[in-house]
């Protein structure tokens, strides 16, 4: 299993309507009704609203491996579904290639054990904590910091406990487990992806 997860790292602003007080503009009910009639306008778009692909500087070859999403508003839960009290932007830092693999594992009553093993090498735990410091560092930017951008709850320490605190899936697991024939002792499933010596999956 193969699965990229992300860091929040949230930042409250100053001057932003809050979102009880914005559901009661107009603006609010008009693009309500866009969205409710036609199934488009502002209220369509996704919660990220800007996203980047960045490389971290931590190895020589100039390809990203690190993508931001930047979301204006701050949530709680996971997955996130609550939103919080407070006007703020969210970074999402991602690593677009984890080393780490995780597994799944059939049990004997039937139940299936998910285990992501998130930030297991040395490679992903630098790159998640270089993730923090681009996040804050985006955050330091000096129209972000007229509208007051801060970080939420900053850690006295940001290590590698703190960096899988505040670390979320982002919900794009891909199996490496291998396609082949059933006669290949390493293959895991055949060309239709059935798997080898079991019937029905």
């Amino acid at each position: 299993l193969n699965s990229e997860v992300g860091r929040l790292v949230k930042f409250p602003v100053r001057g932003g309507l809050h979102w009880l007080g914005a559901l009661l503009q107009p603006a609010a009910w008009r693009c309500g009704w866009e969205f409710l009639t036609e199934r488009k306008g502002p209220v369509s778009m996704a919660a990220s609203q800007v996203c980047a692909f960045v490389n971290s500087g931590l190895e020589q070859e100039g390809a990203p491996d690190l993508q931001f999403h930047f979301q204006p508003m701050s949530t709680t839960g996971t997955p996130a579904v609550y939103l919080d009290d407070f006007d703020a932007f969210t970074s999402s830092v991602c690593i677009l290639r984890p080393e780490s693999r995780g597994r799944l594992e059939l049990l004997p009553d039937r139940s299936l054990r998910i285990s992501p093993n998130y930030l297991a090498t040395e490679k992903d735990q630098q790159l998640a904590l270089r993730s923090l410091d681009l996040a804050r560092e985006v955050s330091q930017h000096p129209l972000l910091r007229e509208i007051g951008a801060e970080e939420v709850d900053p850690p006295e320490k940001t290590d590698i406990a703190y960096a899988r605190r505040v670390a979320e899936t982002i919900y794009h697991p891909a199996g490496t487990c291998k396609m082949g024939p059933s006669d290949d002792p390493s293959a895991v499933v055949d060309a239709q992806l059935k798997v080898h010596g079991l019937e029905g999956l």
